[in-house]
């Protein structure tokens, strides 16, 4: 799963990105997880949703759930999830997450899975 193209989709803005592997595990839920994370700037949270809302499903992903949550005044969080055919079991989430009031804001893409399979929320 490392080499799954749609990792390599790095807005251009994004800093500190790291690389992330976890195993599934009794600890974790049995639940395993493979991407990278790092950070943009705050401004930019619209136009960072927007290109993986558009570059996503080019990789051949299909759109099951986008949660916007402006929360409190505090955090700020928008979950999009996805599922592809070739990966059955498979969810990939890419979550923003911040303050409005700070200068960056996580960006993550991961892909879960599990010995049982994985679906989105809600589905």
């Amino acid at each position: 799963m490392r080499t799954e193209s749609v990792l390599a989709e790095v807005f251009p803005a994004v800093v500190d990105r790291r690389e992330e592997v976890t195993l599934p595990c009794d600890d974790s839920g049995g639940i395993g997880h493979v991407g990278w994370n790092g950070y943009v700037p705050t401004a930019d949270r619209d136009r960072v949703a927007a290109f993986y809302r558009e570059r996503v499903p080019a990789s051949g992903w299909t759109p099951r759930l986008e949660v916007d949550d402006p929360g409190s005044s505090e955090i700020h969080t928008t979950r999009h999830c996805y599922t592809a055919d070739r990966h059955p079991g498979v969810a990939l989430r890419v979550d923003l997450w911040g303050n409005p009031r700070e200068p960056t804001t996580l960006v993550s893409l991961d892909l879960e899975f599990s010995s049982t399979g994985l679906d989105c929320p809600g589905e």
